[in-house]
């Protein structure tokens, strides 16, 4: 979530100022953003699942908290990677004309 927020900070400047740099970074900001929902889905199922456990035992609720645990652990844990590509990432398009894109 932290990385998710750097991330939408900075390309909400940076579209302020240098649109085509913001645009460079769309993809991979992306991916993040679908990263971190999927983790707060996640999160929410998980939640509802502790409480049934707390509740007594439930096949379910453990298996939805083991998979809110891989998510976390394979998939959640990228969004922070994809930071820089978000941000910072567009130093290979700046030498190209915009007509070429």
């Amino acid at each position: 979530a932290a990385a998710l927020r750097a991330a939408t900070t900075a390309l909400a400047v940076q579209q302020a100022r240098e649109p085509r740099k913001a645009a460079a970074g769309a993809a991979p900001y992306l991916r993040m953003f679908g990263l971190v929902a999927g983790g707060l889905a996640m999160a929410t199922g998980a939640i509802a699942a502790l409480d049934r456990l707390s509740a007594g035992a439930d096949t379910f609720a453990a298996r939805k908290l083991a998979s809110a645990r891989f998510y976390a652990d394979h998939w959640l844990s990228q969004a922070p990677g994809l930071l820089h590509a978000a941000t910072a990432g567009s130093a290979a398009i700046e030498t190209i004309a915009d007509e070429a894109l």
